[in-house]
């Protein structure tokens, strides 16, 4: 769309599992990678927030963001610092047998760089949910908070299993 994103259906015929997929814009060959996670109802999740979580403070990322649009101006980029032991409890949930569901209020306009601290932070693997607007990304009930329970509310919905929660 207008706005960069991509929404295609996945088929019914698709087992379960985790896929990798690569998007590529035909008119200027670009090319992102992507994941689908095709889950059963009755999968054990194990769920956690992301900013004043895993990392040490929720203003981190904004931040982070802020540094990234001065970056000429001023030296480096500031990277949210993780709790020591976040990566070691996403990996001791995903060794109990847990699909990680990261749910943030970072909006989807950060998916790159959030999958990319993950990554480097060694945290272990696991689906990533992201706000669909800026306005859900607002820090009160009615933003972030209202975004993250009608979420966690269409998992317990769909027959998922929320055995874990953090933040």
């Amino acid at each position: 769309d207008s706005d960069g994103r991509i929404s295609v259906p996945v088929p019914a015929t698709l087992g379960a599992g985790v896929y990798d997929v690569r998007l590529e814009v035909l008119g200027d060959g670009s090319v992102t990678p992507g994941r689908i996670w095709v889950l059963p109802a009755g999968t054990h999740l194990a769920v956690t927030d992301i900013d004043g979580t895993l990392t040490t403070s929720d203003e981190e990322l904004v931040i982070d963001v802020i540094t990234d649009l001065f970056e000429p101006i001023l030296s480096g980029a500031d990277v949210p610092d993780a709790y020591p032991a976040a990566a070691a409890l996403t990996a001791a949930l995903a060794g109990r047998g847990y699909v990680l569901v990261y749910l943030t209020g970072r909006p989807y306009w950060l998916s790159a760089k959030t999958r990319d601290w993950l990554h480097s932070g060694g945290f272990s693997t696991g689906a990533l949910h992201v706000a669909d607007s800026n306005a859900e990304a607002i820090p009160s009930a009615g933003g972030v908070g209202a975004y993250k329970l009608a979420y966690l509310e269409s998992l317990a919905a769909a027959g998922f299993l929320l055995d874990e929660a953090y933040g």
